[in-house]
């Protein structure tokens, strides 16, 4: 974080703050969302992405949109829903938004800011069939018109605090298991690009030895460092070259 000694007020550089800020919430006027998606865009926190280093995943293979830096680039409409909603669904609700970025090995997840519901698109099934956090019940071919259908058939709907109670349950679990300061992988598919070197398991019982998922339990300075120590000797290759581990 910044000290104080390393600001100073400066007009030009407010004006710009703000000008850049308007600029954003004019660029997402163009996506064809309707005014709650676009209001509450305006609004979420965002994992910020500053161009220069990958953004830490969400979830395995997943980067989460920071659409305040993504609305400002210079990108036509059909890219940017490409990149957001995905593009194996055709004719998006204007009331639906992608929240993850698009790529080979993401998941998708999509916020329908009508319902009240998260669509995990080719949700594993493994979650899909856990108990602990049950998705919706309704079929989506029951109570969608037939050309807004789509992706809907391709995975269940979570209410949203249930599907972010459900991704903090498989970190709690360690089927997502963090590898490093921006990676996550797991056991269901090859969405993180795991490469079969049995490195998720060894970091799995590493973070187990040092107590988790027992807040009150885990060594968390301990653990990181023994994860680090592990990189280095075991899965160089698993190393991000841009972070010094170190200080972490």
């Amino acid at each position: 974080m910044p000290r104080l000694s390393d600001i100073s007020y400066s007009r030009e550089a407010t004006i710009a703050a703000v000008r850049d800020y308007y600029q954003f919430l004019r660029e997402l006027g163009y996506l064809g969302k309707t005014d709650e998606v676009i209001e509450l865009l305006r609004h979420l926190p965002y994992i910020r992405n500053d161009g220069d280093v990958e953004t830490p995943q969400a979830a395995p293979g997943t980067h989460f949109v920071d659409w305040a830096r993504l609305a400002t680039r210079n990108w036509d409409r059909e890219s940017m829903l490409l990149a957001t909603d995905g593009g194996e669904w055709e004719h998006v609700p204007p009331h639906v938004v992608g929240l993850a970025l698009e790529a080979r090995w993401s998941f998708s997840f999509n916020l329908d800011t009508e319902l009240g519901v998260i669509y995990w698109i080719k949700c594993p099934h493994a979650i899909e069939c856990d108990t602990r956090v049950e998705p919706v019940l309704d079929d989506a071919m029951d109570y969608t018109p037939e050309e807004e259908l789509g992706r809907r058939r391709d995975g269940p709907a979570w209410a949203v605090p249930d599907f972010f109670e459900l991704l903090k349950g498989e970190f709690r679990q360690l089927n997502f298991v963090p590898v490093g300061p921006r990676r996550v992988d797991d056991d269901y598919s090859n969405h993180s690009g795991e490469t079969g070197d049995g490195s998720t398991d060894v970091m799995r019982k590493l973070y187990r030895d040092h107590g988790w998922p027992d807040l009150d339990r885990y060594r968390k300075g301990e653990c990181l460092e023994a994860l680090r120590n592990t990189l280095r000797e075991k899965y160089p290759d698993l190393l991000e070259d841009d972070v010094d581990y170190d200080d972490e």
